[in-house]
């Protein structure tokens, strides 16, 4: 501690050993204390985080016996309610059975002989008004969605396949052919030892 108190320490060389004895206890007491008010000034911060820290966990724990309580108030509220047969949640999706009328039926048979000509990842769906056309694919015979792989067939009936439905999670590596059946397969094989 280069305070100007104790600079003069230096200079006494001249004075009783006894007085130059006791200015040096002096000095180091005073910086011993410099170190205990340091401590003390650590020891009451960290103090009054453990009391801020402690008002947070008993604002918590408060927080936690409101909501254990409204819970317990919930569950005896749907306990009182009568019970509803049949309320749980399926486990399997719904199938809904749709009953077409005579007429629809004849107009969608009709118009299925009318496009018989198309490929077959087209079909017409027959409505009063209109005539909407919808390409489906795949095995399921779904609309495209997410990600889906081509037969490497070329003359394949279906040609595109949704991923799930062939089991499939991500797509081929590299330039691998893909085929949807042995089928395509030997089909594709056949027509390339022909060219040959």
């Amino acid at each position: 501690m280069d305070d100007v108190r104790y600079s003069f320490l230096n200079t006494l060389d001249h004075l009783p050993c006894e007085i130059i004895r006791t200015l040096w206890t002096i000095q180091s007491l005073e910086l011993q204390g410099g170190r205990c008010k340091e401590f003390l000034n650590e020891a009451k911060y960290l103090r009054q985080l453990v009391k801020q820290h402690r008002k947070k966990l008993e604002q918590q724990l408060e927080e936690l016996r409101e909501l254990a309580s409204v819970s317990k108030r919930y569950q005896e509220h749907i306990n009182s309610l009568p019970q509803v047969v049949g309320s749980g949640r399926a486990k399997r999706p719904l199938k809904i059975r749709i009953n077409l009328k005579k007429s629809q039926l004849l107009e969608k048979q009709r118009v299925s002989k009318q496009g018989q000509g198309q490929r077959q990842g087209q079909e017409q769906w027959g409505t009063a008004d209109k005539t909407v056309q919808e390409d489906v694919y795949c095995v399921c015979r779904d609309i495209s969605y997410g990600p889906m792989i081509a037969c490497d067939n070329k003359q394949c009936a279906v040609e595109w396949f949704h991923y799930p439905c062939v089991g499939l999670r991500t797509a081929p590596r590299g330039n691998a052919k893909w085929f949807c059946s042995d089928k395509c397969r030997k089909q594709t094989a056949a027509s390339s030892s022909k060219t040959k």
